[in-house]
This record gives structure tokens, sequence and C-alpha cells, in this order.
């Protein structure tokens, strides 16, 4: 079963923070009626409602967290106009998965601000190495220190943009874990 779960590699540099192609804010998915994007927001704190909301992904509804990544996307993120069903079994055939709970907590930060309305969060989710192991998880993502397996780490990185194009909102535009050790 492990075999089926793909490596999803992170895009070229260049699709991080994209230069020339402008973000824009997409199309709310039908009949959502969760948290979206405000001008006052600090990118973290929108990465944090969609990490929180993906965590408990059914509640309120089937694929409510699923939905709120897409009120938090930019038109940068190729799955933002994917079918609900694709964007489920991708996350679900996926390390990815990882993001719909299975960890015992998640802390967000700003990591680098680039200007002109570009940055990069990272959220660390903390877990034992079981933990993340249960979930397909790729090794060369966990960080367990001292030898210690009950606390490890996985480093999720999302690139943002905040532009007229997205409404003066932090949306982002890839997402990825990061290798431990860096080298994205």
């Amino acid at each position: 079963r492990a075999s089926a779960v793909k490596d999803f590699p992170p895009p070229p540099a260049p699709a991080y923070i994209p230069s020339g192609g402008e973000s824009y804010s997409v199309p709310l998915p039908a009949d959502y009626k969760g948290p979206v994007p405000k001008p006052s927001m600090k990118a973290e704190e929108a990465i944090d409602i969609v990490v929180n909301a993906m965590r408990n992904n059914d509640s309120p509804s089937p694929n409510n967290g699923l939905k709120t990544a897409i009120a938090f996307t930019s038109s940068q993120n190729p799955l933002a106009s994917a079918p609900m069903d694709k964007f489920r079994s991708l996350m679900d055939g996926s390390y990815y998965k990882i993001l719909f709970g299975g960890y015992d907590k998640s802390e967000s930060k700003v990591f680098e601000s680039f200007g002109n309305g570009k940055c990069t969060v990272h959220t660390t989710l903390t877990a034992s190495k079981q933990a993340f192991l249960d979930k397909n998880f790729k090794e060369k993502y966990i960080e367990c220190k001292g030898g210690d397996d009950k606390s490890c780490t996985a480093t999720v990185v999302w690139k943002m943009t905040k532009s007229e194009g997205t409404n003066g909102n932090w949306l982002f535009d890839t997402v990825f874990f990061a290798p431990v050790g860096g080298g994205y």
C-alpha cells in the first residue's frame, strides 16, 4: 500500500514566487460558507486558518477544509480549479494527507519576506515519528532531534502573494514539504 503514495517534488524555483505571472483570487467553492481571506490578515494567520480547517476537513461538512484551502489559494495553484473529488483523491493518495490530522500541533510563521507582496510561511507540524509514518509520510521530511521519536517535526512551506489581483489578501501560490536539511 505504501508504494501507492506519490512523492510530489516541489515545483522548480521559478514556480515558487511567480514572476511576470500575476496571482489572482479564485472563485469560492459552491455552497462554501467558511472563513475567507481579508486584507487585514497576516500571511501566517491565513495559513493557520487553512491548516486548522484541513485538520478538521470534514467538519462541519464533507471537504470543508479543502474548500477553505481553495478560498485561500491563488490562481497560480493548479489545484485551485480542480474538481473537489479530484482534489480529495490527490490528497488521500499522497503524504499531504497528514494535513488532515495525525499530528499533535502546528505552528506557522513567516520564514522569509521578499517584498512586493511575496513571502514564504513555514508551518511546523509536530508528531511522533510513527504518526508521520502511519500517514505514509516520507522520512526525508521528518526530523527527530536527540533520538526522540516521540516529538518529531515536518515543515510545510507555503509560497504566498498579496497584490491587487488577490484583492489585497494573502493567498498561497504553492505548498510543499521541506526536506530535512533544506534544499527545496
